[in-house]
C-alpha cells in the first residue's frame, strides 16, 4: 500500500498467505529473508534480506533530514504509541494461539490414534504422543523435518506423500497398523491416522454388530425349513456340505420354493454366520439403482447423491454373505461389474477412482433358465460358470407332496389359531398344483 501511494504502480503486489497454496500468473516472489516460505512453483525469488526498522532507524531519518525539536517530539510520540498499541495487540495475539495451541495439542495427543500431518514441502507438522511411542521419537526432533530424514521406512513415506491409496497395511516395529490417510487442501496438507489393527477388527466388529442389529442378518435356519420329503432332505443335506464351503453358489427353483430361507439358512450354517446377511432383489429395481444399492457411491456422483457419498451392500456385508435374488433379470453392463467381484474380489464405488477391496461369499438365485438366457445371448457364460461354482436346485412343492400337510399345520400354528382341516379339504389341498409354491 505505501509503495502504491508513492506512485511506483507498475507492479502488481500481492500479499502472501500461507494458507492459500496457489496464486495464478505469479512468477516472482520478493522475501525479507524467508525465501522457505515461498511456494515452489514461483519461477524467480528475489531475496532482499532482513532490514531492521527501530528507533534507531528514526534517529537517522530524522538526523538526515534535519528535522527540528517539535517535529523529532511529534515523530517520537507518534511512533512510540503506535509501538504500545501494536505490542498490547501482539502480546494478545499471542496468547490466543499459545491458548489455542494448547488445546490442540491436548486434542491431538488424548486420542488413541497416532497422527502425523506433513505439508506441501513434505515436512512434518504434527506429531502426536501415540507417534512418539509407536516410533520412539520425541516430537521436538521430528517436526519442522521433511518426512524422509526422520522415518526411514520407504514404503511407509512413499504411501504418505505418493500414493493415491487412502489405507495401507505396515508393521512398524513390530506392531500391526492400518494407516489412513486424508488431504486438507486449503493448506495442502496430508494427514495419516495411524490404528492399530486390534483396533480396526474391534471397530469392524462393532460395525458388523451394528449391521446384524439394523436387520442385516440371517433370521433362518435349517430347522426353519419344513418337510420330510427325501427330495427336500437330499437338497438340505447338499447345501450343509456347500455351505462350509468359501463357494459362490448358485441356487435355481421355480417362485416360492424357499430360495432365500435356503440363502438364509447357507450363511447361519458357514463360518461366516456371525458376520452380515444382506439380500436385495435384482428384479425389483432399475439399472442404475441396483447399480447404486450394490456397489455404492461418491460424493456429489449423481443428483440427489447424499452428502458424504453412501456406502453399497458389497461394502456393508464384508466378512458376511450377500444373497442376490433373481440374478437372471440384471443388465450386461452390470453383469460385467458382477463378474470383477468375482474375479478380482474388488469394487469401485460410483463416480469413484478408489479400488475397494472385498470379502464377501456370494449366493445367487433365479427361477430362470439361465442355460437358455445364455444361448439368446442375455447372459454372460463366464459370469455363469462363476456363479455357478456350486448349484444347488429347490424342488417344487407339487414334487413333494407329501410335505404339504406339514406346511398346513406349520402355519395354522404359526397363526397361533386353532384350525380344523376336513380330511377331504386336505385331499384337495394335496392334489393342488400350487404354481406359486409355499
Amino acid at each position: 500500500e505505501s509503495l502504491y501511494q508513492v506512485g511506483i504502480n507498475h507492479v502488481q503486489f500481492i500479499p502472501f498467505k500461507k494458507q492459500k497454496t496457489y496464486y495464478e500468473g505469479v512468477e516472482i516472489a520478493v522475501s525479507p529473508g524467508e525465501v522457505h516460505l515461498c511456494p515452489p512453483y514461483v519461477k524467480h525469488v528475489i531475496d532482499i534480506g532482513v532490514r531492521l526498522f527501530d528507533m534507531a532507524t528514526i534517529f537517522e531519518l530524522i538526523k538526515s533530514f534535519g528535522f527540528n525539536q517539535s517535529n523529532h517530539s511529534i515523530i517520537w510520540d507518534r511512533y512510540l504509541r503506535n509501538i504500545i498499541v501494536l505490542q498490547k495487540k501482539l502480546i494478545e495475539a499471542e496468547g490466543q494461539m499459545k491458548e489455542l495451541h494448547l488445546h490442540v495439542k491436548s486434542v491431538v495427543n488424548v486420542v488413541e490414534d497416532g497422527i502425523l500431518a506433513v505439508d506441501f514441502n513434505k515436512r512434518i507438522t504434527l506429531f502426536n504422543k501415540r507417534l512418539e511411542s509407536l516410533f520412539q521419537l520425541s516430537s521436538s526432533d521430528v517436526v519442522d523435518h521433511e518426512i524422509q530424514n526422520v522415518i526411514f521406512d520407504e514404503g511407509l513415506v512413499e504411501f504418505i506423500t505418493l500414493s493415491d491409496e487412502k489405507s495401507q497395511y505396515f508393521n512398524i516395529n513390530g506392531y500391526e497398523m492400518v494407516i489412513y490417510k486424508s488431504m486438507i487442501h486449503e493448506s495442502n496438507t496430508t494427514v495419516a491416522t495411524f490404528k492399530s489393527v486390534n483396533q480396526a477388527v474391534e471397530i469392524e466388529g462393532k460395525a458388523q454388530s451394528e449391521l446384524r442389529k439394523n436387520g442385516f442378518s440371517a433370521k433362518y435356519n435349517y430347522q426353519d425349513i419344513i418337510g420330510e420329503h427325501p427330495a427336500l432332505l437330499k437338497t438340505i443335506g447338499i447345501s450343509r456340505k456347500m455351505a462350509v464351503t468359501e463357494y459362490p453358489i448358485l441356487i435355481q427353483g421355480e417362485t416360492g420354493t424357499g430360495k432365500e430361507l435356503f440363502a438364509q439358512a447357507i450363511h447361519n450354517y458357514s463360518t461366516r454366520k456371525n458376520g452380515p446377511f444382506l439380500a436385495v432383489n435384482c428384479s425389483a429395481m432399475t439399472d442404475t439403482l441396483l447399480e447404486s444399492e450394490l456397489f455404492g457411491y461418491e460424493e456429489a456422483s449423481f443428483t440427489g447423491a447424499q452428502k458424504g457419498g453412501k456406502k453399497g451392500l458389497f461394502e456393508s456385508a464384508d466378512k458376511g454373505t450377500i444373497f442376490l435374488d433373481e440374478i437372471g433379470d440384471i443388465s450386461p453392463r452390470l453383469q460385467t461389474q458382477l463378474l470383477r467381484v468375482l474375479q478380482e474380489k474388488e469394487i469401485r464405488r460410483v463416480g469413484g477412482t478408489r479400488v475397494i477391496p472385498i470379502n464377501v461369499r456370494i449366493i445367487a438365485a433365479t427361477h430362470n433358465n439361465l442355460i437358455h438366457k445364455m444361448k439368446e445371448g442375455v447372459f454372460r457364460e463366464d459370469l455363469y460358470y462363476r456363479l455357478h461354482v456350486l448349484s444347488l436346485t429347490i424342488p417344487p412343492l407339487r414334487y413333494r407332496r407329501t410335505d404339504i400337510p406339514l406346511l398346513i399345520h406349520h402355519f395354522i400354528s404359526k397363526s397361533k389359531t386353532w384350525t380344523h382341516i376336513h380330511p377331504e379339504a386336505m385331499k384337495l389341498l394335496i392334489e393342488y398344483e400350487w404354481l406359486g409354491n409355499i
